[in-house]
C-alpha cells in the first residue's frame, strides 16, 4: 500500500474512534422535574414541605409553584451544595429581565405556604410566602397555565424529598383544588400520588 493509502486508512480509523467516543460520551444533562400542571388559572398556591433530612446534593434543587412561561413568576424553597438548610425564594423571568430574591431558611420537614397570583390589574402577578407579599411582576397575561413542581438541576444523582399539599389554582374569584392529572416525572425522580392536589416528590433514597 502506498504512503498516501496508509494515511487515508489511518485517518479513517481515527475518525471511527472519534465517532465511538462521541457515541459513548454522556449527553448534556438537563434539569429533571416531578409535579403536576393545571391548564388555566389566575393563581396557584401550595403548602410545600422541605426535605425530611439533609439531602445529598451534586447541584441545586428546588420545589415551587409557578406560572408557565415563557414569562413566569415562581416561589418556593431551593437548596444548593454546601448549604445547611433550604431557603425560600422568589424567581422571575419576564422578557429580558431576570431576578432572584432570597429569604429565610426553611428547616427540615417544615411546611410553608407559597403563592403566585394575578393581581387583577395591568397583567401584574404577586408572589407571597406564608401570606406575606414579596413583590409584583409583569406584564404576564391571565389566565394561564400554573404548576407545582420539584426540580433537580443537571446532576440527577442528587437526593430529592418534598411534600406538596393543598395545591390550588385560582378561578376568576376564588381558589379551588387542582383537579387535573397532568403529572410529569423525569427519571429517577418520582411521585407518590394521592390526589392532583397532594403528592410527594422523591428520588435516590429520600
Amino acid at each position: 500500500m502506498s504512503g498516501r493509502g496508509k494515511r487515508i486508512v489511518l485517518l479513517l480509523a481515527l475518525a471511527s474512534v472519534m465517532v465511538l467516543v462521541l457515541a459513548l460520551a454522556p449527553a448534556a444533562q438537563a434539569n429533571r422535574y416531578a409535579g403536576n400542571v393545571r391548564s388555566s388559572g389566575y393563581g396557584v398556591k401550595a403548602d410545600i414541605t422541605s426535605p425530611s433530612q439533609q439531602p445529598i446534593l451534586y447541584d441545586w434543587e428546588s420545589s415551587w409553584v409557578s406560572t408557565v412561561g415563557p414569562d413566569w413568576v415562581q416561589t418556593g424553597w431551593a437548596m444548593y451544595v454546601g448549604w445547611g438548610y433550604p431557603k425560600s425564594y422568589v424567581e422571575t423571568n419576564i422578557g429580558s429581565s431576570y431576578d432572584m430574591d432570597w429569604y429565610s431558611d426553611q428547616t427540615y420537614n417544615f411546611s410553608r405556604l407559597y403563592e403566585v397570583v394575578y393581581t387583577g390589574t395591568s397583567s401584574m402577578w404577586r408572589a407571597l410566602i406564608q401570606g406575606t407579599s414579596r413583590g409584583t411582576w409583569g406584564p404576564i397575561s391571565a389566565p394561564r397555565q400554573v404548576q407545582a413542581f420539584s426540580e433537580v438541576q443537571a446532576d440527577y444523582r442528587s437526593q430529592l424529598n418534598a411534600k406538596f399539599a393543598n395545591i390550588q389554582y385560582k378561578g376568576q374569584y376564588v381558589y379551588y383544588n387542582f383537579d387535573q392529572d397532568n403529572r410529569i416525572t423525569d427519571y429517577p425522580y418520582t411521585l407518590t400520588w394521592f390526589y392532583p392536589y397532594r403528592y410527594d416528590t422523591h428520588g435516590n433514597g429520600l
